[in-house]
């Protein structure tokens, strides 16, 4: 955590606190049952200059809790960033973007990090910010199909600083379709730099979605009361063995993800989910969810599947493209010791944590019910 005075930097401490010796402890604990400052504490934790600034502050409630803040700014482009409704690291995408620290091929060769300061999309001499994202072809065929005709040299012409905190903060200006406008723009912003990004660094990559669908995705805002259930299954290479998170023996990648189906929505039941999405990669697996009255003849585990789906709750089926998919297909080949075991985790495992990062934020999850 950060403490901030005016625009300089009070005193940086980690997240859950400070070590007094050998307790931990957060800002709260640093104030009496009156509200007072525990001087006797701080001075040994804090040097003079901070603590006579820190006399002019007065002490937070005895029940607060650490967050973040931000001074009141007069530069209401930033607020709105501030703001943003979507992934953190959009966000800081934004953030950087307006301040121009993004590492463009101009912005390199300004820096004398590279020669060549073209765009590798197009061709194009210069690739600054304002060309990846609003004059390159593939950004401007894009915002061609999304932006009001009438408005659409004026949506071109502003200043990048101007455009972004228009389209987060005036939703109707611009767009045709004004709905949830905030989130399709900067996604759009988001994916558009990482397009460009593969291009560059990645040119072998195929895309199965278009980045206006996959910014939509992106945009699918979790329906309030609705849990979501997202599986994989897997067959080792050397083994053999088919895994869902836990081994189960010896069988085809479709039953490995029938088992995690199975176990998915058997842990969804016993937690009380009523209302259940679940999504899979494996198209067949898909199919036959969605004609599980009729397929009881292909795997014993159907008619299994077939009996919770009975049950009285809403399960909605939905097939996502792999991309989107890559924790839990992760997590699917995690080495694993005991044969019929089933891990759960109530955090993610260390080994996931770039995965989860990477899903969020390049292919969010499928549609969410209305």
């Amino acid at each position: 955590m950060i403490i901030w005075f005016g625009s300089s930097v009070m005193v940086e401490l980690s997240d859950s606190g400070m070590t007094i010796g050998w307790v931990r402890v957060t800002i709260v604990d640093m104030v009496d049952e009156l509200g007072r400052w525990k001087w006797c504490l701080l001075e040994h934790v804090l040097p003079y200059e901070i603590l006579i600034r820190l006399a002019a502050i007065k002490s937070p409630f005895g029940n607060s809790y650490d967050q973040r803040g931000w001074l009141p700014s007069l530069d209401k482009k930033f607020s709105a960033i501030v703001v943003f409704r979507g992934i953190s690291r959009v966000k800081t995408f934004l953030w950087l973007v307006c301040h121009g620290n993004v590492l463009t091929n101009d912005e390199r060769g300004r820096r004398h990090l590279t020669i060549d300061r073209g765009c590798h999309v197009c061709g194009a001499g210069i690739e600054n910010i304002d060309h990846i994202l609003r004059w390159c072809p593939l950004a401007f065929s894009l915002w061609n199909s999304l932006v009001l005709a009438d408005k659409f040299e004026e949506f071109l012409q502003l200043s990048i600083k101007d455009w972004i905190f228009a389209d987060l903060s005036m939703t109707g200006n611009f767009a045709v379709d004004a709905t949830n406008w905030d989130l399709l723009f900067a996604y759009i912003l988001w994916n558009l730099w990482k397009r460009r990004n593969d291009v560059v660094f990645e040119s072998h990559v195929v895309y199965r979605e278009s980045i206006l669908q996959q910014s939509k995705r992106m945009t699918n805002l979790p329906t309030l009361g609705w849990c979501k259930l997202n599986t994989d299954g897997a067959v080792h290479k050397y083994s053999q063995l088919a895994s869902y998170g836990g081994r189960v023996g010896i069988c085809s990648a479709l039953e490995a993800e029938l088992w995690g189906i199975f176990e998915g929505l058997l842990t969804a039941w016993l937690m009380d989910i009523r209302c259940l999405v679940v999504e899979t990669d494996y198209l067949e697996a898909y199919h036959l969810l969605q004609n599980s009255a009729t397929s009881y003849g292909c795997f014993t585990l159907m008619s299994h599947i077939s009996e919770l789906l009975t049950r009285p709750w809403t399960i909605l089926f939905s097939h996502i493209v792999r991309e989107g998919n890559v924790l839990v297909d992760t997590m699917a080949k995690m080495e694993v010791d005991e044969i019929f075991m089933c891990y759960r985790f109530c955090l993610p495992p260390y080994c996931c944590l770039d995965r989860l990062g990477l899903e969020a934020a390049v292919v969010s999850p499928g549609s969410w019910p209305s």
